[in-house]
């Protein structure tokens, strides 16, 4: 009988053992997706990379009718000359 009750006193050992490595595993996990260190740092990037792409797509449509408004004003200041 005595190791029967010994027996069952290791079982429940090893069970609190595994439940507590699982906690510990669990709360580990969640505390690096909570974790926050850094987020700003991304989030600036992002918008930097996002802005700058806009600019550089932009640009092209805004050079092209820049030059085509220089374009018109050159032929205005023609006429008026001549």
């Amino acid at each position: 009988m005595l190791r029967e009750i010994e027996s069952g006193r290791r079982k429940a050992n090893a069970a609190s053992a595994w439940v507590l490595r699982l906690y510990i595993g669990i709360a580990g996990a969640a505390g690096s997706l909570v974790d926050e260190r850094g987020q700003d740092l991304i989030e600036y990037s992002l918008v930097a990379a996002l802005i700058a792409l806009a600019a550089t797509v932009g640009m092209k449509s805004v050079a092209a009718s820049i030059a085509a408004a220089f374009v018109r004003l050159g032929a205005k200041l023609s006429g008026y000359t001549t």
